[in-house]
Formats: structure tokens, C-alpha cells, sequence
């Protein structure tokens, strides 16, 4: 019985290690982990399925998932009724999207009772995101990376990742989990600022050379938060601050395509204020490799102009592509999710979101031999806010990238909502 545990454990915790690489490896992977993950704990653990407990926010997420098939049906009869034929793309994606609430409920379970170490997890994510960096760099110097992918413009080193452009996010994201082997598990102090340092270094670089900005501004927001954390002194927070805006500008000065890069975002940013704040409707073109780039402030109004259609229910998760003339989602959120589930599913998934903040209470003993989730609570909210930060632009949250991660991260940060209400 002792070897039958101890092998269902290790098949879990691997699988759940394997998590950062599938990000790397594809949407494929990262489905056919989350299927082998569920099938099995499916097999290996039907006890602790069926004696998990839901709480309040358990339920409030499997609530927004049954919305999001209230939404699909009430679109699907209103179309019969019409006699126009309904997308076949809003009712795959609607389906699909339900096994996020499977991985979510899984993760929920092993976390609860202690089957995943998270420490195997933490290391990957170590790991993976010092070669991605190095992968990067590679690429930037001799024009093709470890694996012989050349860089598909003048501004993007995509590493790993190719033709998809979404190296920074993947640095951003994972780099707050990987920086926890570092801090909790490296006795002592000084040592521990001065490597985790070093790879926060690395990472801000492999960031900056990736040519994705909004991850570069949330890192940097993410650095601040981490400082303030890491240091009491007010004087080192701003002088760790003012290093990496030193690196930044050193890079700006020193290489054409991040000065190209940080230009194009002045560009968009400067056109978003100008339709947006100033209500001038005259917005710059951004041209790159002899090719328009489409200003986002076109996505946004796009959006704005979808969601009167359907305010209140929205039309379907993928909606916004259906009806064609815009991009293959909004860029925001916020901006997705009224288009897609209307005002009641942003006033839910926004409930969700207070409830979250409204109980979380950090616990402020960071004791090393700690062996919970409780000691993580600072960097899961980190990444929790950086994920819902509401002025950034984004990926599509129904995208498997996205769900993946922003799902995963709701079941670490649930968990430990709910150990430390359990202390109180």
C-alpha cells in the first residue's frame, strides 16, 4: 500500500512539474498534461474527491462556469428562434472551457491534502525561466537560439517559443514562482539577496530582449512590490528601483530594437490616451517591417461597439471573432469578458475577485520549515493582481495560455485563503 501511495504521488507531482515546460512545449501539451493529470487523480485518489469540501469560492467559480452555459444557450435559442445558424466555433469553445473548472477543482484537491510538493514545481519554474533568458540571449546575439530558431522581426527574440511572441509573459509569469526556491530555501540572508537578485537580473533582461512591453511593465511593477518585500531600508528599495531603470536605459541607448520597441508602446500608449482621455480621434500609424500595425485604441472601440449588442449576457466565450472586422479578441480582459459574458459576467468574475482580496490575510511568519502554502502568500498575490491588473493589455482569457495559468494560480491562491482561515 506504502509503494502503491508513494508511486501515485510521484506520478502526480511530475506531471504537476511538467506544468512550466508544457507552456513552453504548446497548447497541446498543456491540455494533454491537465487530461493525464485528471485522469490520474481520478484513479489514484477518488477518496479525496468525493470527501472534498467546496467553500464559498469554489462555488462562486463553478457559478461563473455555469453562467458561461446560460450565456451559450440563451444565444443558441435566440439564433433557432431567428432561423440563423449559430457559430459552431462559440459552442466548442463553451465546452472546452469547462475543463478548466476540472483543473482548477483537481488542483484544489491536491493541494488541500498535501499530495503535490510544491517545492518540485518552484524548481522548474526556477529552472525553465533561467533558460528561456539564456535562450533569448543567445538568439539576440547570433540570430538563431539553442535550437536553431531565428527571430521572426527586429524587435521580438522569442527563444523557444518561435513564432509566438510570448516569451516576456512567459518569463513575467513564471519567474514569481521560481524566485520562491531561492528565497525560502537559501538559509543564509545575504546569499539569498544576492542570487535572488542575480536572477531577477536575468530575468529583466531576457524580458527586455523578448520585445514584449506590457510584460516588461508588469515585471517592473512586480520588482517594485518584491523590493519593498525584501529589503525594510526605503533607501535600498529605491536604489534596487533605480538599478533596473539604469538597465533599462543602458538598454534603450545601446540596441536599436528595444529603442524600436519601447517606441512603438509610446506610440500606443500616446494614442490610447488620445482617443480615450483627450477624446481626440486622431491616433498615429505604427509601422514596422513595411507592414500597419494596427493601434490598440482600434481594438478597444471595436470592442466597445460589440458589447451593445449584447450588453447584459454578452454573446458566447469567442464571440468577439465571429462577426470578423476586428482582431481575434479585445487585448483586455475586462473589455473580453463584457463582450463575450456581458455585464452580469464581469460583475460576477469582479465579485469573485473582491471576495478573494476581502479574505486573504497574509501570514507574516515566513518560517523556512513551513510546509504549506501559507508561506507563498505574498508571491500568489502578486501574481494574482498582475494577472487581473485592469489597464493592461492581454492575451485572450479563454485562450488555453491563459486559462491555464490564471486557473492555476486561483486554485494556489484559494488554498491558502482557506489554511489560513482555517487557523484563525
Amino acid at each position: 500500500m506504502y509503494l502503491k501511495n508513494l508511486n501515485s504521488s510521484n506520478i502526480i507531482n511530475f506531471l504537476f512539474a511538467l506544468f512550466p515546460l508544457s507552456f513552453i512545449l504548446g497548447n497541446f501539451v498543456i491540455n494533454l498534461n491537465i487530461l493525464l493529470l485528471l485522469l490520474f487523480t481520478c484513479l489514484f485518489y477518488k477518496k479525496e474527491i468525493f470527501n472534498f469540501n467546496l467553500t464559498f469560492l469554489d462555488k462562486l467559480i463553478i457559478f461563473f462556469f455555469i453562467y458561461t452555459f446560460f450565456v451559450l444557450s440563451i444565444n443558441f435559442f435566440k439564433s433557432y428562434l431567428s432561423g440563423s445558424d449559430f457559430p459552431e466555433t462559440i459552442i466548442n469553445k463553451s465546452f472546452f472551457f469547462f475543463r478548466y473548472l476540472l483543473f482548477y477543482l483537481i488542483i484544489r484537491i491536491l493541494l488541500t491534502n498535501n499530495i503535490i510538493q510544491l517545492k518540485n514545481f518552484f524548481y522548474s519554474c526556477l529552472f525553465l525561466t533561467v533558460f528561456v533568458s539564456l535562450d533569448i540571449f543567445i538568439q539576440a546575439i547570433l540570430k538563431y537560439d539553442l535550437f536553431g530558431i531565428q527571430p521572426i522581426s527586429n524587435r521580438h527574440f522569442s527563444g523557444p517559443f518561435g513564432e509566438e511572441l510570448i516569451a516576456g509573459g512567459y518569463l513575467q509569469r513564471f519567474s514569481i514562482f521560481g524566485i520562491l526556491p531561492i528565497f525560502f530555501f537559501i538559509k543564509n540572508e545575504l546569499k539569498r539577496k544576492i542570487v535572488s537578485l542575480i536572477f531577477l537580473l536575468i530575468i529583466l533582461l531576457g524580458i527586455i530582449f523578448s520585445g514584449n512591453r506590457m510584460p516588461l511593465v508588469m515585471y517592473l511593477l512586480f520588482l517594485f512590490a518584491y523590493f519593498c518585500f525584501l529589503f525594510k531600508d526605503k533607501k535600498k528599495i529605491f536604489l534596487s528601483i533605480f538599478f533596473s531603470i539604469i538597465i533599462i536605459f543602458i538598454s534603450y541607448n545601446n540596441s536599436k530594437f528595444v529603442k524600436l520597441n519601447l517606441s512603438t508602446f509610446y506610440f500606443q500608449v500616446n494614442n490610447l490616451l488620445n482617443v480615450f482621455v483627450l477624446n481626440n480621434n486622431k491616433s498615429k500609424l505604427i509601422v514596422e517591417d513595411n507592414k500597419i500595425i494596427l493601434p490598440y485604441e482600434w481594438e478597444f472601440t471595436c470592442s466597445l461597439n460589440k458589447m451593445n449588442k449584447n450588453f447584459y449576457l454578452g454573446g458566447g466565450i469567442k464571440s468577439y471573432r465571429v462577426d470578423g472586422g476586428c482582431n481575434s479578441h479585445p487585448h483586455n480582459t475586462y473589455l473580453e469578458i463584457l463582450v463575450d459574458l456581458g455585464l452580469i459576467g464581469l460583475l460576477i468574475l469582479l465579485y469573485i475577485l473582491y471576495q478573494i482580496i476581502k479574505k486573504i490575510n497574509l501570514d507574516k511568519n515566513y518560517n523556512i520549515e513551513l510546509k504549506n502554502i501559507k508561506k507563498y502568500s505574498i508571491f500568489l498575490l502578486l501574481a494574482f493582481l498582475i494577472e487581473f491588473f485592469p489597464i493592461k493589455s492581454t492575451g485572450s482569457f479563454f485562450s488555453t495560455n491563459n486559462a491555464a495559468y490564471i486557473f492555476l494560480v486561483l486554485s494556489f491562491l484559494i488554498t491558502m485563503i482557506n489554511l489560513n482561515l482555517s487557523k484563525r
